[in-house]
Parts: structure tokens; C-alpha cells; sequence
């Protein structure tokens, strides 16, 4: 049975399908006496986009002020999970299969604690931060919102994956097989 399920492939096809967790869980402290920049600091990335900057430091940055990165909270012990589908999911499909499985969306300034941590992670896969807008600003026309990715991508000329953070508008994004989505356990 077991050499069927891997012939075709099911193996992991059956190993995305269960929650709780199908892999190993990361642990992750999250909170403390850090700030944003600070935490991109330490993250080491290649490029951080325009609209994540914004959203941090700019215009839109101004709104979240201080209550993003938890800079006054006492630290947390989190374990999160990074759940496959193996193919291409639009957000409203990723979302109803974190609410078919009971899992907890990650918080928006887990993207920067989990990026400092796991960059290796970071460039194997895409990982889409399926964060809950904190307000107006965080949406698009159309009521579409914008969330954080810890992407990768490859630079021809130097042979070499770079980690980059930035944002993509939600519901007008498919994501592709690539694409891991992280979970949260307390």
C-alpha cells in the first residue's frame, strides 16, 4: 500500500490534506523590546519592495504605528506550521481550508519574526502571510487587501535564490504549488 501511495505520487498528496500538523512544528518567540526595523535588520534581506516599506515605515506605516511589532509585549512561545497544497489556490480557497481544518491565521508581524528565524525556508518556497487587514488602509478598490510574503526569486546572472519581502494584494493573487502558508499553534 504504502509503495502505491508513493508511486502515485498520493503520499503527498494525503500529508497536505492533514491537520493538525502533517510536519515538523517551528517554534517561534514572537514580542519583546524590538522594533520594525530592527527586526528587518536582523532578517538579512535581499530586497524589501516598495509596498511592504510603505506599509512599515510610510504613509500606511503611520496607521500601525508601534502596535505592529509588539515592542512593549512580553515575549511569546509560538509553533507554527507551513501547510502545501501542491497547487495553484486563490486566497478565498486557502482561507476556507484553514477554516475546514480549524487553523489559526498568523498575525501580521509574524512575517518579520518568521523571516529573521527561518530564512532558509524562506528560499525554498514562497509564504504567503494570510494576515487579517488591520484597517481601510490595508485595503485595495475593489475590497481586496494587501498582505506580507516572504518571497524568493533567482538572480540569472549570479546563480544565486534571494530572500525578499514584500506585499501582494490578496484576492487578486493565485497562488502557485510553491507556496507554503504558515499556521499558528499557541
Amino acid at each position: 500500500m504504502v509503495k502505491q501511495l508513493i508511486a502515485g505520487n498520493r503520499l503527498a498528496e494525503l500529508r497536505t490534506q492533514q491537520f493538525p500538523p502533517y510536519g515538523e512544528l517551528l517554534p517561534l518567540t514572537v514580542g519583546g523590546r524590538r522594533t520594525k526595523g530592527d527586526l528587518i535588520e536582523a532578517g538579512c534581506y535581499d530586497e524589501v519592495d516598495g509596498i511592504a516599506k510603505d506599509f512599515l515605515f510610510g504613509s500606511k506605516g503611520l496607521l500601525i504605528k508601534t502596535d505592529f511589532v509588539q515592542i512593549d509585549g512580553q515575549p511569546r512561545d509560538l509553533r507554527f506550521d507551513l501547510i502545501s497544497f501542491g497547487r495553484d489556490m486563490s486566497t478565498s480557497q486557502v482561507l476556507a481550508e484553514f477554516e475546514r481544518r480549524g487553523a489559526i491565521r498568523p498575525e501580521r508581524e509574524d512575517v518579520l519574526w518568521f523571516g529573521e528565524k527561518y530564512p532558509e525556508l524562506q528560499r525554498e518556497n514562497r509564504i504567503p502571510f494570510l494576515h487579517k487587514p488591520m484597517s481601510d488602509q490595508w485595503e485595495r478598490d475593489g475590497g481586496d487587501y494587501w498582505v506580507f510574503v516572504l518571497d524568493t526569486r533567482e538572480v540569472p546572472r549570479d546563480r544565486k535564490r534571494i530572500r525578499r519581502l514584500t506585499c501582494r494584494a490578496s484576492d487578486t493573487t493565485t497562488w502557485g504549488p510553491e507556496c507554503r502558508f504558515p499556521v499558528r499553534y499557541p
